[in-house]
């Protein structure tokens, strides 16, 4: 991920890097301190990153894209695969809940979060409608099976790499897609699933979120109700944070090493950092080659275990 986005007061600003209009300001020059989002027509209420893309939720139930679009991420309907520099509307949703942007793919929850729909490239099955082909490029959001809304409402949703996950309202952690590095959650390693189903091995009680990343080399990790954090997949640099090194391939989730105290997590290339702990501190884990564990060192190896992000001075 080389942009950042964030709502303050309900305006969109990005900043970093810019090749593909991902900054949402009608060009491709790089900025370095947060920039305005041009374009959008009401206040945002929640904007998700892709690598090379970024969508928004806006308080009146639309949702908006920019940035990359060479396998139709930004939904528009609009049969042209050049890049957005500025946002433009998903086609045909309403009342948008949430949204998350993937590697090569987009996904929203609608009406009360009953309904998931995606589009972008269905490489392995990743958009969750089997009657998609496979290794199509959708212009328009589909809805996923149905049979998944019957679950009842998405509370959490994650687009990843040529994969899909979410939480069910009973607490079931699903996903759908690619699974070449078990980052389905289930066994045999390999074979895609086209429609959602649920991540193997998780323990009893619930999740509350589930986090993927759009990057080959990222895990899946979920929070349950309990406060624990288990992730699963592909893992590099101890991104597990279980104390393991080497880099390895784990279908069967595996608990994050530390107390059950985690609120929300999120997943870098090659580090992970949740929320944790009464006073909601932030812990994080995996590679440091850039400083990104921010305990105030740089390259100093890969921390195998959560420690805490030193406080600015």
């Amino acid at each position: 991920m080389e942009h950042v986005c964030a709502v303050q007061n309900g305006a969109a600003k990005c900043w970093g890097r810019n090749f593909n209009g991902q900054l949402g300001k009608n060009d491709t020059i790089f900025t370095k301190t947060p920039t305005p989002v041009l374009g959008l027509d009401a206040a945002v209420t929640s904007i998700s990153c892709g690598p090379s893309g970024t969508c928004a939720v806006a308080e009146n139930g639309t949702a908006f894209c920019w940035g990359i679009n060479d396998r139709f991420q930004t939904g528009d309907g609009v049969n042209d695969t050049s890049n957005r520099l500025s946002p433009v509307r998903v086609a045909g949703l309403i009342n948008v809940d949430a949204i998350s942007c993937g590697a090569y793919h987009t996904c929203a929850t609608v009406n009360g979060s009953t309904a998931t729909y995606c589009w972008g490239w269905n490489r392995d099955g990743n958009l969750g409608n089997s009657t998609l082909p496979l290794d199509s490029n959708q212009m328009y959001p589909v809805q996923m099976n149905p049979d998944f809304a019957q679950a009842g409402t998405v509370t959490s949703l994650s687009a990843g790499y040529f994969y899909t996950c979410a939480v069910d309202s009973a607490g079931a952690v699903n996903c759908v897609g690619a699974n070449y590095h078990g980052q389905l959650g289930v066994v045999p390693v390999g074979p895609d699933r086209l429609t959602m189903g649920p991540v193997i091995g998780l323990p009893t009680g619930g999740a509350q979120m589930v986090s993927a990343q759009a990057s080959a080399l990222s895990p899946v990790c979920a929070v349950m109700n309990n406060g624990e954090a288990y992730c699963w997949g592909r893992f590099v640099e101890s991104t597990i944070g279980n104390g393991t090194l080497a880099i390895s391939t784990e279908p069967h989730p595996v608990r994050v090493f530390g107390d059950a105290n985690h609120h929300k997590i999120a997943l870098g290339y090659t580090s992970t950092c949740s929320i944790r702990g009464p006073n909601k501190e932030v812990w994080c884990w995996g590679y440091n080659q850039d400083g990104q564990l921010g305990n105030g060192s740089v390259g100093a190896g890969a921390a195998v275990f959560p420690q805490p992000v030193f406080d600015a001075p």
